[in-house]
């Protein structure tokens, strides 16, 4: 069992002592269970899991990142009382992988479909955690997110609701299913991820979807076939190549860094 010696096998849910260091550490079988909900994942600090989560960063499409874990560790069970949906343009690291993708066609492929610009989306919780979906799950603390340039902000009607920042995200990812891990630059995109994360708890409002909805089924259409698979294959090997390495070089357990930020470089489609 996860967090105990090996050999130590008490009956299980009852609650047992054991001497570590001269002293007395009380075990609750099952307490700890990758697999059980975000908030049971991200607590769980035993080496068992530690190797459990090398593993699925090494083969699993559904592996939650380390980082994230950290942040639901830190702050899942803090009550949520701010919710806004935030875009801003995509930046030049953006823009310029998808022209690589599309061998220079962005441009004449966007002006068929309609589109003058592409938005990269987040949510900021409590004017100071923001979730969002680059290559892979990402939150942190960055009250700075708010004011970056060209932002425009959608503040989201709670309705006397209340919860914590891990029950908002298990209720995404129960609706979400194996989405709420992957990211497809068209289909499954960081907008796609905020959408679900207000409408799985009964928040996006009709004028929310149509607030953070960019129609991109034209540009769907004109995107090439062979840049469709690129641009998906390219960001699996990004998520998989940063899962492993935070599982091999972040510190197991601890506490999320403040103001970590990340260049959205993929984000917005």
């Amino acid at each position: 069992m996860r967090g105990r010696p090996i050999g130590f096998a008490p009956p299980r849910y009852e609650l047992q002592p054991y001497p570590i260091n001269h002293g007395v550490e009380y075990v609750i079988s099952e307490q700890r269970k990758n697999g059980g909900t975000l908030q049971e994942e991200a607590d769980d600090d035993s080496w068992s899991n530690w190797f459990s989560n090398l593993w699925s960063a090494l083969t699993s499409d559904e592996h939650l990142p380390k980082r994230f874990r950290k942040f639901i560790k830190a702050h899942g069970r803090e009550k949520i009382t701010s919710l806004k949906m935030v875009r801003a343009p995509v930046g030049t690291p953006g823009t310029l992988a998808v022209k690589l993708i599309t061998a220079g066609q962005w441009d004449e492929l966007r002006k068929k479909a309609g589109i003058d610009a592409i938005f990269h989306t987040g949510m900021v919780v409590n004017n100071k955690y923001v979730l969002e979906k680059l290559e892979k799950l990402e939150a942190r603390v960055d009250p700075a997110y708010l004011r970056q340039k060209d932002a425009e902000v959608f503040d989201i009607d709670l309705k006397g609701k209340e919860l914590t920042i891990a029950e908002l995200l298990e209720n995404a990812r129960k609706e979400m299913g194996k989405a709420f891990y992957t990211y497809d630059f068209l289909n499954s995109n960081c907008q796609n991820f905020v959408m679900n994360l207000a409408s799985a708890s009964g928040l996006l409002t009709s004028e929310g979807r149509a607030w953070i909805k960019q129609d991109l089924k034209k540009l769907i259409e004109e995107f090439p076939s062979l840049s469709k698979y690129l641009g998906v294959k390219l960001t699996d090997v990004a998520r998989d190549v940063t899962n492993l390495v935070e599982e091999v070089t972040a510190k197991r357990g601890g506490q999320v860094i403040a103001g970590q930020r990340r260049v959205r470089g993929r984000g917005g489609l």
